[in-house]
Parts: C-alpha cells; structure tokens; sequence
C-alpha cells in the first residue's frame, strides 16, 4: 500500500499570487516513513497543477506521477468490464449477480446463472469495493528510494489564481483619502488553509506558460520607514524588479472564492484638477484628477495596477456619490498618476482651422480654440494640439505655450465664470521639395 500524505499532515504553507492566472504554492509537510514505503500518494494539491514545475526538497525521487483519473458513473462503471456486479430488485428483495458486458450505449449485463443477455436492466446495481488505479481526490504518486524522512518541502505552481487591486478615491476639497484592497481569487481547485499570503505586482513573463523569464521595469523605492508595515496588516518590499505585497496574519482561500483585503489606507493626499481638450476630442473636455506619487505628496508607496473608483460628498445630505472610474498600471514611487474620470457637463470647447496658404516655400496654418466656462467656478483648461508634421514653426500666438515633444504643444486657459476664452496661433511648415536621384551613371 502506498504511503498516503493529506493536508492534515501540513506544517507550513504559503502562496505567492501572481497577476496573470497563476501561484506558486509552498507547502511542508511531516511524513513518517518507514524503510519499506517506496511509493507515496501526495493528496490535497491543486487540480489545476503543472506538473513539470514541482520541486520535492527532502526525498530521493525516482519517478513521479500526477493522477486525475477521478471517480465519476462512467468510469467506474469501465473498470468493472467483463466482471461480477448485483443488481437489487426492490420489489422480490432479491439480488442477482450479472457479468458486466457493456456500458457503451446503455448497459448490457450476463446472468451468471442463466446466460440470458439484460439490456438496461431495473433495479440497484451494487458494485464490489472501489478498484485500483481510480481515486477519488488529484494526487501525485512519487516512487522514491528507501527515506526516513520526516520533513518534506513542496513547491508548485498552478494555474486559476489571480488577483488585482481596487482604490476608493473620496475627494475632500483639495485632497482625497484613499484606501486600496485586493481582490484574489481562487479557481485552481484546492482549498488552501491557514496560509501566509503575498502578492507579486508586476509583468512576469512566462515562455509557452513555463514560470521562466522575468521581465518588468525596475520599481524604484526610496529608503525610509515601511507605512504600510507601520499601519496595515501588509508588508511591501522590491523583490528582483518586482514588488512583493507579504500579509502578517494567515487566511484561507476556498476553493471557487473571491476574497477581499485591504492593504491601503492613506488620507489627505494633495491633488489638482483640471480639464483637458484636443482638436480630435468631442466639445466636451476630459475631467482630470492629477496627483503624485512620493513621500512628500502623502504617498510614496509602489502601486500595483487596478481599477481606481472617485467618489465626491454631496453637501446636501452627507452621501458619496461615484464620480468617475479610471484603470492605472503598476506606478511606482515617484510616478504622476493621471485620471481620466469623465466628461465635463457645464463646459464647451471648440478647435478648428481658421486658415491655410502658402507664401514663399513654406505651408501657414492658423488655428482657433475656444473654451465657454458655465459653471459657477474659475476653471483651468489644458489644450493639447498634435502637429502631423514636422518642422513646424510658431510664427504668432496669443497666449503662452510649451512644446511637450516633437509634435505636440500645450496651451493653459483660465476661464472665469460664465466666461469665454479664445487662444489663437499659426504655425509654418517648409513645403516638401521633391528630388529626383539617379543611381545610373
């Protein structure tokens, strides 16, 4: 009989949980082997396994095994093929032995005492004991040399776990509270008790869905106190050019859960808001919560990515009210995050081109924005305007304006209340000269 190893026999487990549908699982467990078990059925393991990334710390392997070959109608009914089964008739209280002959379409038995063939026969059929080589749970099956091991370490990763992060965002006049939880769930399917939990935020990058090469920006982290150590039941630490996310207390992750922690609570983070257009964008501006990252802002803690929700108090009564929703990726410290959280309602902007011509070999074009402010507040306004060419050259503007790259200026308006707003400017473009170049001598 093989040695049978449960989750009863756990001393140690953890899990770390990656973004992208996957864990590893570390697991110890104390065996007490005897010289003569040479096979071991290791139960209890994740049912969404993969088998070519388990490592056994503490046993001299020789072959190993993973058996899903669980108990279902159907195949149990197979292993009992050309064998003795009873069939009870509830009404004469008897039973009948038959020879099992098929189960292709229907069952089809042998009496064993009269040789007549039954087609789907009515009664109980009442199978002998479970066969060999069924089983009723996943397991591995090591076959090892002779050990008298006690201690045994297992790493493995799975597949049908994820996780990601949520903000709740609540604005306070020029700041917000913001707390953070993750959602983790568990379809891998094992129940993994009292175990210590960490979170690995970044891009892990696996060849042919292999846990093999690790590609991911490096996250800075400035030196300094731990305040999520200091203030939360959660640990984070740089790990390779990652971010490790290490819970104090241990939790249990049924399998088919979601489960919700919180590992963020940070309040009175400065912020500013203001609006942004461009020439491709609809009348309406973009509604832009703007804020940084670092120590001295309030924060200064690597974010892993997820969804932010932006929630405002209505004065009226006291209630939050969802203003907006936007997605951030993995910021790190240091970082500005930009939030695109809706449209404005009481603003109007408009763009268009109010000239073009030519005039000694260069293109003039002349553009119009305008920005009516219908709100009841001053209001600050960014327009981007995007050139398709290069080479461009302002030659005349009304209102100051910064070069962000190559092909993209901005201009800043301020805008009274139930007031208006024109920002005029012409550009110059060198018309493209065509030259002929012949290789033929």
């Amino acid at each position: 009989m093989p040695y049978l190893s449960t989750k009863n026999d756990t001393r140690q487990l953890s899990l770390t949980i990656y973004n992208d549908g996957f864990g590893l699982v570390k697991e110890t467990r104390e065996m007490n082997l005897s010289e003569e078990d040479l096979e071991i059925r290791y139960l209890d393991v994740a049912e969404k396994i993969e088998t070519d990334s388990i490592v056994v710390d503490g046993l001299d392997i020789q072959e190993l095994n993973y058996e899903f070959d669980l108990v279902s109608k159907e195949k149990l009914l197979e292993k009992y093929i050309d064998q003795k089964v009873y069939i009870y008739d509830p009404e004469t209280k008897e039973k009948t032995e038959y020879r099992l002959l098929s189960v292709g379409d229907g069952m089809v038995v042998e009496n064993t005492a009269t040789r007549e063939i039954v087609i789907n026969p009515e009664g109980e059929l009442t199978l002998p004991k479970l066969p060999s080589g069924l089983i009723v749970k996943p397991g591995l099956v090591w076959k090892i040399k002779p050990s008298a091991a006690r201690t045994v370490h297992v790493y493995y990763i799975t597949k049908g776990f994820s996780w990601n992060a949520n903000y709740v965002l609540n604005l306070k006049g020029n700041t917000f509270d913001l707390s953070g939880w993750v959602s983790i769930n568990n379809h891998s399917g094992a129940t993994f008790e009292n175990s210590r939990l960490k979170l690995l935020a970044g891009d892990v990058k696996r060849v042919n869905d292999h846990f093999d090469l690790l590609e991911m920006p490096v996250f800075s982290r400035p030196r300094g106190r731990d305040r999520l150590g200091e203030t939360q039941n959660i640990k984070e630490k740089s790990f390779q050019d990652y971010h490790l996310y290490s819970f104090n207390e241990t939790t249990t992750l049924k399998n088919q859960q979601s489960k919700q922690m919180n590992f963020l609570k940070i309040d009175q983070v400065p912020f500013r808001r203001y609006y942004e257009y461009s020439l491709y964008d609809e009348d309406k501006p973009k509604i832009i919560i703007e804020f940084v990252n670092k120590e001295s802002e309030g924060l200064g803690i690597p974010l892993p990515k997820g969804k932010v929700k932006v929630y405002s108090e209505d004065p009226a009564d006291g209630s939050m009210e969802l203003i907006g929703e936007e997605g951030i990726d993995h910021t790190a410290v240091n970082e500005k995050l930009t939030l695109h959280i809706g449209k404005a309602f009481d603003i109007n902007c408009e763009g268009k081109k109010v000239n073009s011509y030519k005039k000694k070999g260069y293109q003039y074009e002349q553009f119009v924005y305008t920005v009516r402010n219908n709100k009841q507040e001053k209001i600050r306004v960014k327009i981007n305007h995007d050139f398709c060419r290069e080479n461009w050259e302002i030659v005349d503007y009304s209102d100051p304006y910064v070069a962000e790259d190559s092909g993209t200026i901005l201009f800043w308006a301020e805008v009274e209340p139930e007031e208006s707003k024109t920002i005029e400017f012409k550009y110059r473009i060198p018309r493209s000269i065509q030259v002929n170049v012949n290789d033929e001598e």
